[in-house]
This record gives structure tokens, sequence and C-alpha cells, in this order.
């Protein structure tokens, strides 16, 4: 009982009570003769604009930014992702009134005036309804962060436990499966806390604090979970080197660390969500930060000490994760002593949104742009043919092809532009029927059916690929049945009772907002009201004049939407079809060439003798780094789409989710050996070692360019390939002999250099992993087959330099 109150509770929001107290409002509204005469017949359009347009958002300012957006509509529909919903309710508008009586002058001023009141109405009465219960200030972005600094704590303390058995009741079974499940989690929630920090960054908002000042925790968080999932292995010591002079100072460092992630995660939750009572922070005078700090700097400098004494003995890159991240944490307690001490010192203000492109959504780019762009050639190809062409090496000339093949590219291969190619072929299409002859067989069936519902249709389900298109059809399709259905038995049971039809329309919006504030279906949920439900349901209290069947009237609803999901589904697969197979294959090509990019960028910086530190050669790796990571995003996105898309051949999404996972680790592994190779002793782990390392760099790019080739051409891996565990093998052995020689590298640095071998171990077991996916999505070019003979021998001969990775 206590549970079912509970959930109850936590169902009846703020946003629920708003969105509740509009729809009985503008049933009010329509119900009251006087009020809906100005809208004329199609006064419950109202209803409708309430739900897709003006309905409540989770806060006060957002949703009185997108009030004024949406009355001032947009201009576009595929390239500015936050005027998407404008630009579609001007579709919508527009065909409404276009398709009503065309030619008719008197009809269309008489209709355009009723959309006036149509349109302000429900604007108002949500505006209004919602500045009764909506806050002004949204604290999801710093709920976020303080929950993922809980799962860190959580994380770690599983992982040290495992390393330091600082319980000594814990028991290991299940430890691997525990901290990845962790893990992922943590992988999720700082995706999410970029979108989070883009919401609340771009919009109007009250509040004492800005979250630009807590933006530095997002990379905090991000790097300490890179540690955490490349540097998380089991420390091995006997029971000899158990002793308090390591173990001490390691599990001091440990609790300093998961002291500090409770106190910025209390800092967060007092300072956004205005609790007076938050367990574990004291902000009187702002004494825990200084007591925290200079306790993870004494624990830091002491492990430190030991660690460089007694590194031989243990595991050195769990060890050296303890040290980044005592200096990630203590980045993270400045800021939470910052914001506190904001906290206490500034008023509630209004933050407004910075305006700009990326406001508009421009930054987040449709990502099949740059790779469907088959016909660019590449500098080295430009050279070759202006050699051959004497004649057209004239700058100006060169200069003005150039500029003409890029804009024939741009208007070719733009996303954008075939999206809106497809947008008006298919209302232009369904709208022919409304502008045949007066009195035609087409126009009488367009006026009887209200085709305007097909065009509509068409606009809202037509997505930018075709699993999006897929899903969003089937939802709405199930919706529509269910709304006909429900309006169907509104009529039955209310007839044109006023009292009645607002008590069940209200009733409805109950499970409605159920769904679609649960995040479940909220496609189904806002169709069964929006599109289908109050036309049905108010058409005979508005036009009582008619003799249209009320059950009749419901089937043409459904048919006609219907009709535009189908014409949506049709035009996506024909024209310019975007297929969410074909746009994860070229992603994941994509991302591994900019791994493989990465990794050379990464070697090159540790070639350099000089070891000088070039700015740009720093600013391409970060940008790299920030690209393969935006790429990750979009592949996981994508495979969301891949999951509804219908297709006749079988989707093996399981060996794409791993493609995904592979990636993403490849990624963490690379930054971080870019964070390691700062600390390791250059003579003695690189150019005491030169061959070893160009052949493992070799063999790294060799196998992450396969993989591009073969997620690219959709060819077979050669059955062999230079083997990157063979040559990791060999680099560790020869660098073994030259640290234990060597007078120059101690302490930390060979704590550094024995964590990058263990790394580069993690990097082999995923690059080993991404080879076995290709293998099994695109097969094997297999010249060598059957048993293993004398000729197979020579290729694990230890004579030969290289050792082979394969099939066999």
């Amino acid at each position: 009982m206590a549970h079912a109150l509970n959930r109850l509770s936590n169902f009846f929001t703020r946003r629920v009570f708003a969105r509740l107290l509009s729809t009985f409002i503008c049933c009010l509204v329509l119900v009251v003769k006087p009020l809906s005469r100005y809208g004329g017949p199609s006064a419950f359009l109202l209803l409708t604009l309430k739900e897709l347009v003006f309905s409540a958002q989770e806060t006060l300012a957002q949703h009185f930014e997108a009030t004024i957006l949406n009355i001032t509509a947009g201009w576009t529909k595929s390239k500015l992702p936050r005027l998407q919903l404008s630009a579609r309710i001007s579709c919508f508008v527009s065909i409404w009134l276009l398709t009503t009586d065309p030619g008719v002058s008197t009809s269309f001023a008489r209709a355009a005036t009723s959309f006036v009141w149509i349109t302000l109405s429900p604007a108002v009465i949500c505006l209004l309804c919602n500045m009764l219960f909506l806050r002004w200030f949204s604290t999801h972005f710093a709920r976020t962060l303080a929950n993922s600094f809980s799962k860190l704590h959580e994380c770690l303390v599983v992982s040290m436990n495992e390393n330091l058995i600082l319980d000594e009741n814990w028991e290991p079974l299940g430890v691997d499966l525990q901290r990845n499940h962790i893990l992922d989690e943590l992988l999720a929630d700082s995706i999410q806390l970029d979108l989070a920090y883009s919401i609340a960054a771009f919009e109007l908002r009250l509040g004492r604090i800005s979250v630009e000042s807590i933006k530095p925790l997002i990379g905090v968080v991000e790097n300490i979970r890179r540690e955490l999932a490349w540097g998380s292995s089991r420390a091995i010591l006997s029971p000899g080197e158990k002793s308090h002079a390591v173990m001490m100072p390691a599990g001091q460092l440990s609790q300093a660390i998961l002291a500090s992630m409770k106190y910025v995660e209390a800092a967060l939750l007092f300072a956004f969500e205005r609790s007076a009572n938050v367990p574990g922070l004291e902000t009187s005078g702002n004494k825990t930060a200084p007591q925290i700090l200079r306790r993870l700097d004494e624990a830091r400098d002491a492990a430190r000490r030991e660690f460089a004494t007694a590194f031989q003995s243990m595991n050195d890159g769990a060890r050296k994760d303890e040290n980044e991240m005592a200096d990630e944490m203590n980045r993270a307690v400045l800021v939470a002593d910052k914001i506190l001490s904001l906290h206490s010192t500034s008023r509630t203000r209004l933050w407004y949104p910075r305006f700009s492109w990326a406001w508009l959504g421009v930054s987040d780019e449709n990502y099949s742009n740059h790779l469907e762009d088959g016909g660019g050639l590449s500098l080295a190809e430009a050279r070759e043919g202006l050699s051959e062409l004497v004649r057209w090496r004239e700058a100006k000339i060169t200069r003005l092809r150039f500029v003409l093949a890029a804009c024939v590219r741009a208007i070719v291969h733009s996303s954008h532009l075939q999206h809106a190619v497809k947008n008006s072929i298919g209302v232009m299409l369904l709208s022919i029927p409304a502008f045949l002859p007066v009195g035609s067989p087409g126009q009488r069936w367009f006026v009887d059916a209200h085709g305007q519902w097909m065009i509509i249709s068409y606009v809202w389900v037509l997505e930018t690929n075709t699993g999006a298109t897929w899903r969003v059809a089937y939802l709405r399709t199930a919706g529509t049945i269910v709304g006909a259905v429900y309006a169907y038995l509104t009529w039955l049971i209310c007839r044109t009772n006023p009292y009645g039809l607002v008590l069940m329309v209200t009733l409805a919006d109950l499970p409605i907002s159920w769904l679609i504030l649960g995040q479940k279906f909220p496609l189904l949920a806002l169709l069964r009201q929006s599109v289908t439900l109050p036309p049905i349901v108010f058409f005979r209290f508005l036009d009582a004049n008619s003799d249209t069947e009320i059950i009749v009237l419901a089937a043409w609803r459904a048919a006609m939407i219907s009709a535009g999901v189908l014409a949506a589904l049709v035009m996506n697969t024909l024209v310019f079809p975007k297929h969410c197979r074909m746009l994860f294959l070229r992603n994941a090509s994509h991302t591994l060439g900019l791994l493989g990019q990465l990794y050379l960028a990464l070697s090159r910086d540790l070639f350099k003798r000089n070891r000088v530190c070039i700015p740009d050669d720093g600013r391409r790796v970060l940008m790299l780094e920030l690209e393969i990571r935006n790429s990750s995003i979009r592949l996981s996105r994508l495979m969301i789409a891949l999951r509804d898309e219908m297709s006749l051949l079988p989707k093996p999404m399981m060996q794409y989710r791993n493609t995904v996972t592979s990636i993403q680790a490849m990624l963490d592994i690379m930054i971080g050996l870019r964070k390691i190779r700062e600390h390791i002793p250059i003579r003695e782990t690189v150019f005491g070692v030169m061959r070893d390392r160009r052949e493992f760099v070799s063999c790294v790019c060799i196998s992450l360019y396969a993989c591009d080739h073969a997620f690219r051409a959709h060819q077979p891996l050669p059955q062999f390939l230079p083997s990157v565990r063979h040559a990791r093998r060999t680099l560790m052995l020869h660098i073994a002999p030259n640290l234990h020689q060597s007078q120059r590298a101690h302490g930390l640095s060979r704590v550094y250099a024995s964590a990058e071998g263990e790394v580069l171990l993690y990097m082999v077991d995923t690059l080993e992993n991404l080879l076995n996916i290709c293998r099994t999505l695109f097969g094997t070019a297999e010249w060598l087959t059957g048993p293993a003979d004398s000729e197979v021998s020579t290729l694990t001969d230890p004579k030969i330099h290289h050792e082979w990775h394969g099939t066999l």
C-alpha cells in the first residue's frame, strides 16, 4: 500500500497538474459557445495545438521559450533542430488553411482569423496554467552530475576492495560483472551530461549560480570514468607483501578520494536543490573544503613515496590511477568550494540563454553529410591532377574550380536539402485532390474525408532516416486506433453533453500524461489525444448541422492518418533512403579511421626527440578525441533507430553493440596512453627500443585500417594480419632490461612505464576483439585452410620477426 501511494505521489508532479489544468480549461473554452464560435468549425484544433505545440515543459522558463518560438514559428525542419517543432506547426497551419476551400478568398480570410484565436488560446491558457505550478529553474543538470559522482564513489569502492581488500568480508564473486554494470551506467551518464549541459546553458533560468560554474565537473567525471574503465585490474600481492608500509597509504588515499566525492555530491545538491540539510556538508565558513584538500594532498604525497619504493610488487596501473584520480578530485573540490561560496554570496537572478547558431541546434550536424560525400578529392589527388593538366594551373581558375566543385558536392549530398525535397514532394502529391475543380469526385472525397489529416500526418511522421520513420509510424498508427476507439466510446456516453465531454477528455489526460512523462510510448499518447480525440469528440458539438455519423467520422480520421503514415514510409524508402544499417556502417568506418589518426598523432608526439610541446599538435589531439567521442554517441543513437527499422535482412545487433563498446574502449585507452606517456622515461622506453616501437605502431595502424576498410567496403578481412600481441610482447621484453639497468628511471617514472605496458595489453585485447567482430560480420578472405601442416609451422617460427594474427 505504501509503495503504491509513493508511486502515485511521484506521478502527480507540478507538470502533471499543469497539464491537467490546461486540458480542463481548453475543454471549457470549447464547450462555451460565446468563446468557441471565434474558432469556427475547426475550433477543436485548440486542443490539438495545445498538446502538440504548447504542452507543459519541465520548467516555466522552457515553456516560455517554446511559446515564443512556436508562435513566431520557424523556417526549417531539418537544419535547425531547436526549431523543428516550430517548422512543423507552420506546416500544420499552412496545410489546413490552404486546403480548406481553395480559391475562395472570403473563406480563407475567415479561416485565417479563426486560426489566430485557435493558436493564441492554447498558448495563453497553457502559459497561465504553467505559471501556477512550474518553477523557473531546473536542477536536472546538477542532479545528473551529483548522481554521476555517487556512481563513481560506488565503482571506486568496488575496485579498491578488489585491489586493496579494504573490507575483510569482501567476496570477489561477481565483482567484474558489478563493476562493468556500474561503468556502463557511468558511460551513459557521461553522455547524458553533455546533453543536459547544452539544455541548461541555452535556457532562460532563475537561480543563484550559473551552470557554467559547474561545467568543469563534466571533464572530471569523464576522466575518472576512463581511469576506472581501463585501470581496474586486480593487484597481485603475496601475503608477505601486504605490509602496512604499502597498504596503509593506498587505503588512506582511497578513503580521501571517496570522501571528496561525497563532498562534491553534497555540494551540488545543496547549491542547486536548495535543500537546507544535506548530510556530510558543513557550510559554516566553508571549513570542509580545506580539510578535504589537505587530506587529499597528504594522502597523495605519502602514497607516491611508498609506491616509488615498492612499485615492483604492486599493481602499478591501479596505483597510478589513484594518483590521477586524486588530482581530478582536487579540481572537483575546488569547483565545489567555489559554487558554495557563490551560493552564499549571490542573489537569485535571471540567467539569459546565449543566443547563437548552437542554440538553434546547428552544432549537432547530420552525421551522414560528410560520410556520404564520396566525390571529394584528397590533397594528393588534387596536386597530381594539377601536375597533369598544366593549362589549368592558373591560380584563379584553380580556386574557381574547387569552389564550384564544393558547391555542387554540398548541394548534391546535403541531407537537409534531400529531406526538404522529400517533404515537399509528399505534401504536393497528397494535396492534389484539394485543388481539383470544385465538385469533382476527387475534391469531394478530400472534403468529406478531411484529407488535411493525411498531409499533416505525413509531415509529422517523416523523419531523417528510415529507422526513426518506422518507429514513429507504428507508434502513431497504434495511437490513432486507440484514440479513435476512445473518442467513439466518449461520443456514445456523452453525445453533446458539455459536462461529460469536458470530464472524459480531462480524464483521458491522466494516462496520457503518465505515458508522456514516463517516457514509455510518448508518441502513441500524443497522437491519441492531440490528433484523433478532439476532432471526433467535439465535431458534432461544434457543428450541430452535420449529418455525418460519428463512427464514419472516426473511421475516416483513422484512415487519413494511416494513409499519411504509409506515404511517409514509402517516401523515406524510395526517395533518398537513409537506411540506419548503412549509416551505422559508414559511421563506424569513419570513427575507426579517426581512431587511427588519433593513434598516429600520439605516436608522432612520442617519437619526437626534442619533446617540445607544440600547441597545434595538442589541440589537434584534443579535437580528435572530442570528434571520436561525438561519433560514438551518434553510433549509440543510430543503434536505437536501427533496432526499430523494418528490414528483410537480418540485423546482427549484438555485434553492432560490441562494435560501439570496443570503439569507446579504444578511445578511453588512447586517452589513458596520452596521459601516461607524459611521465614515462623516454630514453629507456622509446629511444632504446625504437625498432620495436615502430613495429607495434605499424601493427596497430594496420589493424585499425583493416577494420576501417571492412566496415567501409563491406569486404572480408585478410586471413592473416601482423600480430599486435606479439609486437607488444616483444616491446615489453626489451623495455624491461632497459629499465632494470637504467640509473635515471626510478620512482614514479618506472610506475608509469609499467602502467603503459598494462594499458597496451588492454589495447591489444580490444583491437583483437574488433578484428574478430569484423571477421564475424564480413568474413575472412582465406587462402590457407585445413589442419596445420609443415608450411603453417613457419607462421610461429621464433626466428621470424613477425607473428601473424589470423583464423587458423
